[in-house]
C-alpha cells in the first residue's frame, strides 16, 4: 500500500482593489512590481470583485493613453492568477452601511497633508464587502482604508507587498 499523497497547502485568498490591478496593468512605477509578484504567486488566490472589473475597465478606457474596451477586457482576462468574484445583495447591504459610516466619520488628514477628508466610495465599499464575506484581507494602495476611527478592516497595504 502506497503512502497517501499529501494535499497541497490551501491558497491564501486576497481581494484586490481595482487600483492595484490597474497599477499592474499599466506598469506603474513603484506599484506594478509589488502587485505583480502577488498576482504571479501560485500560493495566492487573487480575486477582483465584479464591481472592480467595471472600475478597472472604466479607468483603462477613460483616462490618458486610453485602451479600447476590447483591449482592456483582454488585458484584464489575461491575468492568469486573477479570478472574478460576484457581488451579492448582502455585499451591497454591508457596503452601503459602511460607506454611510465613513461619511459620518471620515478620515481627517493632518493639515500638513493638504488632503480633503476621506470616505469610502461605492467601489471601495464593495471590495471591502467581498473581502468581509470571504474572510480575506483586501489589497489596496488607498491609505485611508486603514485610518477610519470607527471601522477596522483586514487590509494589506499594496506598497508593502
Amino acid at each position: 500500500m502506497s503512502a497517501p499523497v499529501p494535499k497541497p497547502p490551501p491558497k491564501r485568498t486576497l481581494v484586490f482593489d481595482s487600483g492595484a490591478v490597474v497599477a499592474w496593468l499599466r506598469g506603474e512605477a513603484d506599484r506594478a512590481d509589488k502587485v505583480g509578484k502577488v498576482l504571479n504567486n501560485p500560493k495566492i488566490d487573487a480575486l477582483l470583485p465584479a464591481s472592480g472589473v467595471a472600475e478597472t475597465l472604466y479607468v483603462l478606457t477613460g483616462r490618458e493613453g486610453a485602451a479600447s474596451t476590447n483591449e482592456a477586457v483582454a488585458r484584464l482576462r489575461g491575468i492568469t492568477n486573477l479570478r472574478f468574484e460576484p457581488v451579492t445583495v448582502d455585499d451591497g447591504e454591508w457596503a452601503g452601511q459602511h460607506i454611510r459610516e465613513s461619511q459620518l466619520n471620515p478620515v481627517v488628514w493632518p493639515a500638513d497633508k493638504n488632503r480633503p477628508d476621506s470616505t469610502l466610495s461605492l467601489g471601495d465599499g464593495l471590495v471591502l464587502a467581498v473581502a468581509h464575506r470571504l474572510n480575506a484581507p483586501a489589497v489596496t494602495f488607498d491609505a485611508a482604508w486603514g485610518k477610519f476611527e470607527t471601522m477596522k478592516f483586514p487590509l494589506i497595504n499594496a506598497f508593502r507587498l
